[in-house]
């Protein structure tokens, strides 16, 4: 993979930022921060914990002028959850320019949500044979709702709103870009290490 991928890279040219905008699916990575998520999808250790099972990964960037991109992560428990994609998890952050090859991410907030429960658990929450009740409805929206977030900036007092920008833009996350065309996307993290290749979605 890695020769494949220095190949590819040596075609790269100058990075247009106007192709960058877009649904990217992740098809490599060995970052070690994301290589752990893939190793979910194992068999659990814990044999009255059901495994983990992780199913697409994505980056999805808007275009410059509005400078936001989310990690989107499909999770699943099987007999829990839908297969694949029974619970979404997101990390939002801030893009920037800071230079032709160069972006800079400032992340903002995590969240998990948008819950598909497997047809097993909601048979076992209303079963089939007894009339819903309003409880029950209540219930299964409620779970179909269910959204947990958690900002990863904290809100400075105005007086140190400077100091805050100050030090985002010193010690935020880079990311450098080092191929982009209409189909793919390779970047490498310049502080955690690690290559990720991506493929646009439609």
């Amino acid at each position: 993979m890695e020769e494949a991928q220095l190949a590819v890279e040596t075609f790269g040219g100058a990075i247009d930022y106007s192709k960058l905008p877009g649904l990217w699916r992740l098809i490599f990575t060995n970052a070690p921060d994301v290589a752990p998520l893939l190793q979910m999808s194992r068999p659990s250790p814990l044999p009255l914990w059901p495994p983990f099972s992780v199913g697409n990964i994505y980056q999805r960037f808007t275009p410059e002028v509005d400078g936001l991109v989310e990690n989107i992560i499909q999770l699943s428990v099987p007999g829990v959850l839908e297969g694949g994609d029974g619970i979404t998890a997101r990390v939002r952050a801030e893009w920037t320019v800071r230079s032709p090859r160069r972006i800079r991410l400032a992340f903002r907030e995590a969240a998990l949500g948008d819950v598909r429960i497997s047809p097993q658990l909601e048979a076992a929450l209303a079963p089939a044979a007894l009339p819903r009740t309003w409880l029950t409805h209540r219930l299964l929206l409620a779970i179909k709702e269910f959204r947990l977030a958690v900002p990863l900036r904290p809100a400075l007092p105005t007086a140190l709103q400077s100091v805050g920008a100050s030090l985002e833009r010193n010690f935020g996350s880079d990311y450098l870009l080092t191929y982009l065309d209409e189909e793919m996307l390779i970047g490498r993290q310049t502080i955690a290490g690690g290559s990720f290749i991506f493929l646009r979605e439609a």
